[in-house]
């Protein structure tokens, strides 16, 4: 009788596969590329990987946060454009545009920065500006909204209570005829 309980329990053992291993799901969280930035250019990476992977935490992440820094995020949006709101332009603002953006995507598509003219100034005490030009490339679906944009950018990079860095200013700069940044967060506000 015990080895007929024996030999029934090993055929269901082995009939049900209770011991093989299956296929990994996918994930439901966006992938993260994000680099704990410890010096200025991390912030740089992080901000363009986080555009690519539409990652709206890792974005947010690169600007200033006041709970440990004493400085508050400044958006100075370029002249002649359609954004309005730049004087109380807060990272809540910032968080609701790239939310706003990224929904307007294509699952298979990504926004891709590319920089040029790459500057970084001398430290002045716990910041540093970072200067660029930039063209933006964003594949969303609305046919009335361009989907090129390019400018000049300054950053205002500052290191905060925890030894990170983060954008405390983001100033964007026209320099030509083409939509810029500022225009593409006035689009999706």
């Amino acid at each position: 009788m015990r080895i007929l309980g024996a030999f029934i329990l090993s055929v269901l053992l082995i009939g049900c596969e209770l011991f093989t291993s299956r296929n990994a799901e996918q994930p439901n969280v966006p992938r993260s590329t994000f680099t704990p930035p410890v010096n200025p250019e991390d912030v740089i990476s992080n901000l363009k990987n986080a555009l690519n992977d539409k990652n709206v935490q890792n974005y947010i992440q690169c600007l200033i946060d006041s709970s440990n820094s004493n400085k508050n995020f400044q958006f100075i949006a370029s002249g002649g454009t359609i954004f309005q709101g730049s004087d109380n332009w807060t990272k809540k603002n910032e968080e609701q545009y790239f939310q706003n953006l990224i929904i307007k995507i294509p699952e298979d598509q990504s926004i891709v920065l590319t920089l040029n003219k790459e500057s970084l100034s001398a430290p002045q005490g716990d910041s540093i500006v970072y200067t660029a030009e930039y063209t933006l490339s964003v594949p969303h679906n609305d046919p009335k909204i361009p989907v090129f944009f390019q400018g000049d950018i300054k950053l205002v990079l500052c290191r905060n209570n925890q030894s990170t860095w983060a954008i405390s200013t983001w100033q964007d700069i026209k320099n030509s005829n083409v939509s810029t940044w500022s225009d593409l967060k006035g689009w999706f506000y």
